[in-house]
């Protein structure tokens, strides 16, 4: 988010830039889209770091949950027990054909 917020920044910095080169009063109001980049880099600024705190407050208060089915599982873990073998077992059996078919090689 403050990448966002500082694109829109340096972008409202360089058409104010460059309307100063370019259009010197030619019936262009960039000076109202400057200040309409501005405001809106300035929101985002503001957004990213409500959301950074706020983050930071929520996650002791979250609980981690299994990825496929969502039980509550141990700090670390991504997979309830059940899930875990069968990725365990998913995985086994790719790393079989893999070897198997290396071996015949």
């Amino acid at each position: 988010m403050f990448i966002w917020a500082t694109i829109v920044l340096l972008s409202s910095i360089l058409i104010y830039i460059l309307g100063d080169l370019f259009f010197e009063n030619d019936g262009v109001n960039y000076k109202l889209y400057f200040q309409y980049l501005f405001i809106t880099s300035i929101i985002l600024y503001i957004l990213a770091f409500i959301f950074k705190v706020f983050g930071k407050l929520v996650k002791p208060f979250t609980k981690n949950r299994c990825t496929k089915c969502g039980t509550p599982i141990p700090k670390g873990h991504i997979y309830c027990l059940k899930h875990e073998r069968d990725v365990i077992e998913e995985t086994r059996k790719i790393m079989e054909k893999t070897w198997s078919k290396k071996g015949k090689a």
